[in-house]
């Protein structure tokens, strides 16, 4: 399914908590500029839900997550008016954030 959304993840995290499985996909990007290509791989972050939806109908215990992390600073990003919180509800996280993959799999855990 990452075609459609031109979105090749780098990284697979599989958490595996009793019967619960969730796979992270996490694609490191420049998004110096974002484009159609760019906000198709954020729009994933939501997106993915309604494949997780048809996923459940044979494994009710998967849960399918994609992130974008960003080698961009959030100030340097062309549409640079949002707030790391607001990029972080898009499923953005920053690599020079040097607890970024730890707050992807708090929000992965959180209810």
């Amino acid at each position: 399914f990452f075609d459609d959304y031109s979105y090749f993840p780098d990284f697979i995290i599989w958490l595996k908590l009793g019967n619960q499985q969730d796979i992270i996909f996490i694609d490191p990007k420049g998004l110096g500029r974002i484009g159609t290509k760019e906000r198709k791989k954020i729009d994933l972050h939501t997106n993915i839900k309604v494949i997780e939806q048809e996923v459940c109908k044979n494994d009710p215990d998967l849960r399918l997550h994609a992130y974008v992390l960003s080698v961009t600073p959030p100030n340097k990003i062309d549409d640079g008016s949002k707030t790391r919180e607001e990029w972080k509800d898009e499923g953005v996280y920053f690599l020079r954030d040097t607890d970024s993959i730890k707050h992807i799999i708090e929000d992965v855990l959180s209810p």
